[in-house]
């Protein structure tokens, strides 16, 4: 739950930065907590994509929240013409994401986001990654 928390006060000081009617990536989506906690704090955005590798995590996400887009490959997120806020969720120095991941979800992260796009990074306290 600390993450939840750490997330809602991130995402009121979002608020004023944001431009509404925005679009969600959710890249390391898991069972889409990042989803609850901007609809509990009242944001109005048009879309939500959650992405992650976990199947697992994508079948309980989708479980929990039926109004969400879970998807296993970000070549499924559509292209969009609003702002998009893009977070990703525990991501980097995970053994699993390799640079060449990276640069391809930052390759198609441009593309897809025409008008642009905020990224906003959650990853473990203190956590700074040697290998990146």
């Amino acid at each position: 739950m600390a993450h939840a928390k750490e997330l809602s006060q991130t995402v009121d000081q979002l608020k004023a930065c944001l431009p509404d009617g925005f679009h969600v990536i959710d890249i390391g989506c898991g069972y889409a907590l990042s989803r609850a906690v901007l609809k509990d704090s009242s944001f109005e955005f048009r879309s939500y994509h959650g992405f992650d590798v976990n199947e697992s995590m994508l079948w309980f996400a989708r479980q929990i929240d039926g109004d969400g887009k879970f998807v296993n490959s970000l070549d499924q997120i559509p292209i969009f013409h609003e702002h998009v806020l893009v977070i990703i969720n525990h991501v980097f120095g995970q053994e699993s994401v390799a640079q060449s991941d990276l640069i391809a979800w930052v390759d198609k992260l441009v593309f897809n986001c025409r008008a642009g796009f905020t990224l906003l990074s959650i990853e473990i306290c203190g956590f700074a990654p040697a290998n990146r």
